[in-house]
């Protein structure tokens, strides 16, 4: 396995490449030679075992029967994959996967981040209301320990995130009645 794109570039389509995934894919399905066989038959294209072997093992001295365009096709129909899965190497999807969750998890931080901002504007607002409203300050109590009690029955997740939020809000708004009195 090469770890460049120069190196991903050489073995895209190869030969080797070929073999390694239909070796890979035969081992996850559990697909021995003789079953390939006897798939590729039914899909209109007849490999003797024999041939499976010398494509995917060569005997010492031998070198590796050579896979025609026909013959790639054939295998790609007889496991019901796209061809291109068994032209590029295993390690490019896994490269690829990686990348899509990085700029996903990219996006969710965006997105935390702004939502954090408002949350804290919201704070700073209750916060407000708290200090110059005894009222709005029972209020915003109750509504913080009605949300407490309904988070803890419910086990939702991230427990520990809006435990620290009720405890910040819980120490702002009493941080406001001992200022604004």
């Amino acid at each position: 396995m090469k770890n460049s794109i120069t190196g991903l570039l050489e073995e895209l389509g190869s030969e080797a490449t070929f073999t390694v995934r239909l070796r890979e894919i035969m081992q996850e399905r559990g697909i021995s030679q003789a079953k390939l066989a006897k798939e590729l038959e039914e899909v209109g294209h007849p490999l003797h075992q024999s041939a499976i072997s010398k494509i995917l093992n060569p005997a010492k001295g031998q070198s590796r029967r050579s896979v025609s365009i026909d013959d790639a096709l054939a295998f790609s129909r007889a496991l019901k994959v796209p061809l291109p899965v068994l032209l590029i190497p295993s390690y490019a999807a896994d490269v690829s996967k990686a990348s899509g969750l990085l700029i996903q998890a990219l996006e969710l931080h965006k997105s935390i981040a702004k939502d954090q901002a408002l949350l804290d504007d919201m704070l700073n607002q209750l916060c407000d209301l708290g200090r110059t409203n005894d009222q709005a300050r029972s209020m915003i109590r109750e509504a913080i320990q009605a949300s407490e009690d309904a988070s803890l029955n419910h086990g939702e997740k991230g427990d520990h995130v809006r435990a620290n939020f009720f405890k910040k809000l819980r120490k702002a708004i009493d941080a406001g009645e001992t200022n604004g009195e």
